[in-house]
């Protein structure tokens, strides 16, 4: 049986903002179900997400405020990539984003260490018929293995590989299979791409296993949450590619030595390139406004 909020989740895009997802929420009350929507993204978008999301549910990528530039900075990103690699994919709204932007057109592969999400990524891709997207079950590390994955109960945009959340939340070890990221680059010989890591602290595990090949890469958005911050990972990612680093500020892109990083909640996002400054003005332009860390 349709119910009201399965109904009000399907919705045309144009409908879709923030007014529509706080109805969207009093519909689901205390009532969590799955939900087929197009993400607030496009009308051809068939994925089933839950109610417990409704900002995939009923909204889109404007309404979810730490994400809602990283999103645009990627599809804007994505038309000079040769392919986008989406590590940490969730429920795929960076995937189903740079898909739409590029017609369904760019190569883009999706890495998700939750079993269950990567089962229903999968299965919305399919659903969707985006040919161009393929999925990879598994969790980045730094070498090839099995491993333990904590699925987070109480929200599963926060799975990771380390105990950064088992400590306010509740956690389900799973054992899955552990992929260092170059191995994937190398296998599908990605060169010239577009990679966004957003992996719940396990970021640095992530950069040793991509060692040399972060060369195939042209851009890297990288969430840098407490672990990573902690060891200090834009800076050891600025060293050892001689590459620029940009804090994702909302739609400012801060220009900044890691020393003189400003964390300004809820934002967590870094890019990383070494496309000259006047180059990245010029492709954003409109978009996003390009600052030196002080201003």
């Amino acid at each position: 049986m349709t119910t009201l909020s399965g109904i009000w989740s399907k919705a045309p895009v144009g409908l879709k903002g923030a007014l529509w997802t706080r109805i969207g929420r009093r519909l689901v009350g205390s009532n969590p179900e799955y939900v087929t929507s197009n993400l607030g993204i496009s009308n051809a978008l068939e994925f089933r997400v839950p109610t417990s999301r409704p900002d995939l549910a009923f909204g889109g990528p404007a309404d979810n405020l730490s994400e809602r530039s990283t999103i645009a900075l990627a599809t804007t990103l994505a038309k000079s990539s040769r392919s986008f690699v989406d590590v940490g994919a969730n429920y795929g709204i960076f995937s189903a984003a740079v898909s739409t932007a590029s017609n369904n057109k760019l190569p883009i592969i999706a890495v998700e260490a939750d079993p269950n999400l990567s089962r229903l990524l999968a299965d919305n891709i399919s659903r969707s018929r985006l040919a161009n997207c393929s999925v990879i079950s598994g969790a980045i590390t730094k070498e090839s293995g099995n491993l333990v994955f904590y699925s987070n109960i109480d929200d599963d945009s926060s799975g990771s590989i380390t105990h950064h959340f088992s400590q306010t939340h509740r956690v389900l070890p799973v054992e899955v299979k552990g992929i260092p990221l170059a191995e994937i680059l190398v296998e599908h010989n990605i060169q010239e791409a577009l990679i966004k890591i957003d992996v719940e602290g396990a970021g640095c595990q992530v950069w040793e296993g991509l060692g040399c090949e972060w060369k195939r890469a042209r851009w890297i958005i990288y969430e840098i949450i407490g672990p990573e911050a902690e060891a200090r990972l834009p800076e050891t990612i600025s060293n050892e590619t001689g590459w620029d680093s940009y804090y994702i500020r909302d739609f400012q892109l801060i220009r900044t030595d890691f020393a003189d990083y400003k964390y300004v909640p809820p934002f967590w996002n870094w890019l990383f390139t070494a496309v000259p400054v006047d180059e990245l003005r010029l492709l954003l332009a409109n978009k996003f406004e390009i600052l030196s860390s002080g201003d």
